[in-house]
């Protein structure tokens, strides 16, 4: 005898899934009570896929989902493939098969309070620990405000000022390799042989009290973060068609003035201009030349934030404001945190004022 199955079928479209947005893709989600997996459509390698027994079976694409969970007890599923088509089959027993359907957007605040860790289909990532107090964060401002613009500065402000220790340490220890630049260019001059040249460098760091990683670590400390408020922005559902002000209708879509059929990326090129002025004013060892060199990496940045959400750009636009600030401050203060972080605060507070105005008005 046949056992009972409910199968689900979805027509691949057209996948849009790149190196900036690798979450842009349709595929199973599976769960088996302990740990979630996920295969994307186009990298099955067989037209039959066995899921094992799970307790839900998912198919989705970056915004939206269908998933079929079993209340009672595991149940055997399969991915199967037909072409461009593909289908999904859970199976039960010979004349019962207890399954409940759930078809809407991937939310994950929404997921989480619906129970069955229904919210691992949002795929955050080994850093999800990281982007799903953040998402949380996202919402708890928009709450607050009714606009997930304001709301992307406002977690953009406090993410700034709970990182600024980290990030007046990373600049103490640039300025202090910048301010041994003379010595070290004397050492390189009058030492020919490189490991005696290296034993030079090192006794004169330790001299100084200079770590010469010192300025990096704070930065890779940071990373994951980074990672994780990309992977919230990018995979946030309530940004999709939110808009913010003005021209900028939809948060998840790259944003353009329209001015005589031409589209332009305001918020990118204001976003390429900050980068350029931090990077400028950021202390470095390198020589001129270099410095003029790297001032490239702003414009290959610029043409990768012209195809990227418009509320990313907004974040990055605004933390690099404040950014500018803080090295402003730091640079005037002597690295002085307490001094630092009073600037920092009213810049944070002119960034949010003039955001929330514009929001008003738009």
């Amino acid at each position: 005898r046949s056992r009972l199955a409910l199968e689900w079928t979805r027509l691949l479209g057209k996948e849009e899934a790149s190196m900036l947005d690798p979450y842009n893709a349709q595929g199973y989600v599976w769960y088996d009570g302990h740990r979630a997996q996920r295969e994307i459509f186009s990298k099955l390698e067989a037209d039959t896929q066995d899921f094992g027994r799970i307790r839900w079976v998912s198919m989705d694409d970056k915004y939206f989902m269908v998933s079929m969970l079993s209340h009672e007890q595991l149940v055997p599923a399969q991915g199967i493939r037909s072409g461009q088509l593909y289908r999904v089959r859970t199976m039960g027993e010979d004349d019962h098969l207890a399954l409940s359907i759930f078809f809407g957007p991937k939310s994950y605040e929404m997921l989480e309070k619906l129970g069955h860790n229904l919210q691992l289909n949002v795929n955050l990532g080994k850093t999800g620990f990281i982007s799903a107090p953040l998402l949380w964060l996202l919402h708890f401002f928009y709450r607050f405000f009714g606009n997930y613009g304001v709301a992307i500065v406002c977690l953009t402000i406090l993410v700034r000022i709970v990182l600024y220790p980290l990030n007046a340490s990373s600049f103490r220890q640039m300025k202090a390799m910048q301010d041994l630049k003379p010595e070290m260019d004397r050492i390189r001059e009058q030492v020919t042989d490189k490991q005696q040249q290296q034993l030079e460098m090192m006794a004169l760091y330790k001299k100084r009290g200079v770590n010469p990683m010192g300025g990096c670590f704070p930065v890779l400390i940071q990373l994951p973060i980074f990672i994780g408020l990309y992977a919230a922005l990018m995979l946030a559902v309530e940004l999709r068609h939110a808009s913010y002000a003005l021209w900028i209708d939809d948060l998840s879509g790259p944003e353009k003035l329209m001015i005589g059929g031409f589209g332009i990326p305001v918020m990118v090129i204001l976003f390429v201009a900050t980068m350029l002025v931090q990077q400028w004013t950021t202390p470095s060892a390198m020589d001129p030349t270099q410095k003029k060199v790297m001032l490239i990496m702003p414009v290959v940045f610029g043409f990768m934030f012209a195809s990227l959400p418009a509320g990313l750009t907004l974040y990055y636009l605004s933390g690099n404001i404040i950014a500018i600030a803080q090295q402003k401050a730091m640079t005037h203060y002597h690295g002085k945190t307490k001094s630092g972080i009073g600037v920092t605060a009213a810049v944070c507070a002119l960034v949010f004022l003039v955001t929330y105005v514009i929001a008003r008005l738009g």
